[in-house]
């Protein structure tokens, strides 16, 4: 007000006008804020709701999802003031959360449902707090109904592909939340990013659920780090591609990544695009093993391959599977 009545007093028609030294940039999304908004999009897109539930929690959760008492997530912050013990510790997982909500709507008469959550867990490295808490983006992916394993491990693999991450594996893995035998971990880079499966049965019966649920929960700050938002496109090819199957009996232990992997490695450049299309067990395998089809497409940017290209490196995946894992050339 005072600068006005000077600028009153002295004239506006006295003082110059001109523009203000300043830059105008365009508003915008950061990467970080992308990423965020194209993982919302990509799980709404798969039927996914979002759902959002409190930061505190009770310190009786880690009790209800089998954390062994030595486990780091058990080393919570507590809360000064709390509105009541079932509200006085801030959460180190959205397992919890994710199971309370499941159970309410189960209990409900929701025969099946897929939620999600993008939030915040809040890590302490020692207690009590000297410094700040960390508080890690965590996103955790929660299903249950006429769904499965598989249906959970699409889910994330579609997600990684719409974030075009390409470098990550899934591989059988052991949490004390989840079922034993029907659990993986992600990773990228072959760094853990998370576990994914079904939760433990003893779990489900501390949430009053009796039917089967799938969870996944990742460090969100790890996929984002991973995420790749230059996408850069390439040609049609000029050259046609070349078809061939492969029916291999392996152990039960042997996992579907670690046969890809290895075709994909052996094969080169030459292998473009590996499927597994089939997996049987019955009474032509051997107890203990069992048989995996794939479908493996072969293409050359340079020229059109001929039969005898892709017998020299399609012996060489046959061989290596033999050595690697012992598989054996179902005829």
């Amino acid at each position: 007000d005072l600068i006005e009545e000077i600028a009153r007093i002295y004239g506006y028609d006295n003082i110059p006008s001109k523009l203000m030294d300043t830059t105008f940039t365009p508003g915008g999304r950061d990467n970080r804020q992308r990423i965020r908004q194209m993982t919302r999009n990509n799980l709404a897109a798969q039927g996914l709701f979002e759902i959002y539930t409190y930061s505190f929690v009770s310190p009786s959760v880690f009790n209800q999802i089998n954390l062994r008492a030595e486990n780091p997530l058990r080393k919570a912050i507590r809360i000064l003031n709390p509105l009541g013990e079932d509200q006085s510790i801030m959460r180190t997982t959205l397992i919890p959360n994710m199971l309370e909500v499941i159970s309410r709507n189960y209990n409900r008469k929701i025969a099946d449902g897929m939620f999600y959550e993008l939030s915040k867990v809040y890590l302490a490295d020692e207690l009590p707090l000297k410094d700040l808490a960390n508080e890690r983006d965590t996103l955790t992916i929660g299903i249950y109904g006429n769904v499965d394993f598989y249906d959970l491990k699409g889910i994330t693999e579609n997600l990684l592909s719409e974030l075009n991450i390409s470098n990550y594996r899934v591989l059988p893995s052991n949490h004390e939340s989840f079922h034993p035998g029907r659990t993986a971990e992600l990773l990228i880079n072959n760094k853990r990013i998370g576990y994914l499966g079904e939760i433990h049965p003893e779990v489900l019966d501390n949430y009053d659920i009796p039917v089967r649920v799938y969870i996944a929960e990742f460090n969100f700050e790890e996929i984002t780090a991973h995420a790749n938002l230059d996408i850069k496109y390439k040609p049609l090819p000029k050259y046609p591609s070349i078809e061939r199957d492969i029916a291999i009996v392996v152990k039960e232990e042997i996992t579907a990544g670690q046969v890809e992997e290895i075709i994909k490695n052996k094969g080169g450049k030459l292998v473009e695009e590996v499927e597994l299309f089939d997996i049987y067990r019955g009474s032509q395998i051997e107890e203990g093993y069992k048989s995996m089809a794939y479908r493996i497409v072969y293409r050359s940017n340079e020229k059109t391959l001929t039969d005898d290209d892709i017998a020299k490196v399609h012996d060489k995946i046959i061989n290596s599977l033999a050595n690697q894992v012992g598989a054996i050339l179902r005829k």
